[in-house]
């Protein structure tokens, strides 16, 4: 009975958590996480055609959403 309430208890809490972050289900944020890694990963393989700083430029945009960390 313990574990039952505990696991709704989690559930709950990551239905907030994606609410906050603005995703209205799980799919939705599965979704958005899919969208990015395949442009992370696409960045990757192609970073020789970037010179410095447009690569460590675009890294930092692509994680905090700004230029300068």
């Amino acid at each position: 009975m313990e574990d039952k309430f505990i696991n709704a208890h989690r559930a709950i809490r990551a239905q907030r958590m994606l609410s906050d972050s603005g995703y209205t289900d799980m799919f939705s944020a599965l979704n958005a996480l899919t969208f990015y890694k395949i442009r992370i990963d696409e960045l990757e393989r192609n970073k020789h055609q970037f010179p410095e700083p447009y690569y460590t430029m675009i890294c930092n945009i692509l994680a905090n959403g700004k230029i300068k960390p």
